[in-house]
């Protein structure tokens, strides 16, 4: 008794709104109240996943009452119908999840569509911010996150230090920037109009997949520092950079897009698969860093350099047309003839040191 009198002493105040039994001097205490205690505590200590329904068809705010009552527990899963309000309360521990596992969920419609929805106030940053935990939304429409009317602003939905955001079936029209870093994990299946800057860095992991066959509004494509960036079945143009540095791995597969400029340096790989790419501008890739071509991809760019020890290889059927290709300074491009790949360029030139050809006789 007195350890249990201890531990709630111990816990916050809003702890003790979780319907604890509490007990006075001096009088007997229920042992099933004591155990429904324990059972609470561990509970709220992430010891049992408890599932809640929030049906915010006729109150809108059931969500984010349902949160609140909550939200001492580590592992909780919502399973939401209609559309949600998120409410200050709840956009502020967004902003800092730490060491809980929650899932919201919508619930399917009998075609087998995500009819629920969260809803964001519109035209304010946001920010979602997990770490050392998890959180995952599912089925869902996402309403107002990062619509602005400044073009250039864009809210954050990030993953740090071992935290990780899975998103499956989730759309929306501005989903905004997805971050990845200090070994945060990133998955999303999404159906989007814009995307921001998705970015991966210090040993991360982010994986974006469109759901949708639209084209995609999106900015950027970035992965740095030991981190892996994988895009797949995904059309975007407006996108200013694809970059891959400090060791970063990029990937993209089935994917048509339209960059301004592309670089792979310090270390890094690109690969593409069944993919097309039309950079605008300059394609470089450079220091010691690999591109790859697979299975019928194709980049179209009108500079190409390859330089200070990049590598470029074209797999089977893979396509490379530049204007002006360059490889200098211990650097090489490489394709399969055999296999039918090709490059085409109209001014092309190498170094002693560096090398342009096939890789069959």
């Amino acid at each position: 008794m007195r350890n249990l009198l201890t531990a709630l002493c111990l816990l916050p105040t809003l702890v003790l709104a979780q319907e604890l039994h509490t007990f006075k001097n001096g009088e007997v205490a229920d042992a099933e109240k004591i155990n429904q205690n324990f059972d609470l505590l561990r509970d709220m200590n992430g010891g049992t996943e408890i599932s809640v329904v929030a049906n915010c068809t006729e109150d809108p705010d059931a969500f984010s009452r349902l949160w609140i009552d909550k939200s001492s527990f580590k592992n909780v899963t919502f399973i939401v119908s209609g559309d949600c309000n998120v409410s200050e309360e709840v956009r502020r521990h967004l902003r800092a999840l730490q060491a809980r596992f929650i899932k919201i969920k919508g619930e399917y419609s009998p075609d087998r569509t995500c009819p629920s929805s969260l809803s964001w106030p519109s035209n304010q940053y946001h920010q979602i911010n997990v770490s050392h935990g998890m959180l995952v939304f599912g089925c869902l429409t996402i309403k107002g996150f990062s619509d602005f009317d400044e073009p250039d602003l864009y809210s954050q939905t990030v993953a740090e230090r071992f935290g990780e955001i899975r998103l499956a079936q989730v759309g929306g029209r501005n989903l905004g920037s997805f971050q990845a870093r200090r070994s945060g994990i990133i998955e999303a299946n999404i159906s989007a109009e814009k995307l921001g800057y998705v970015s991966a860095d210090n040993n991360s992991r982010l994986f974006v997949r469109c759901e949708n066959e639209s084209e995609i509004d999106w900015r950027s494509i970035q992965v740095f520092s030991g981190s892996t960036l994988s895009v797949s079945s995904c059309s975007a143009s407006g996108l200013d950079s694809i970059y891959s540095e400090e060791g970063g791995r990029a990937s993209l597969q089935f994917s048509d897009l339209i960059v301004s400029y592309m670089g792979v340096q310090s270390s890094s790989q690109l690969v593409f698969t069944n993919s097309n790419l039309s950079v605008l501008n300059q394609l470089s890739v450079s220091d010691n860093s690999f591109m790859s071509l697979q299975s019928e991809a194709s980049i179209s760019a009108p500079k190409t350099i390859v330089q200070r020890g990049g590598q470029m290889t074209l797999g089977a059927r893979s396509v490379l047309q530049s204007d002006e290709l360059t490889v200098i300074m211990g650097s090489g491009v490489y394709w399969s003839a055999q296999y039918g790949a090709s490059i085409s360029a109209v001014n092309s030139s190498f170094d002693a040191t560096s090398y342009i050809g096939s890789t069959s006789p």
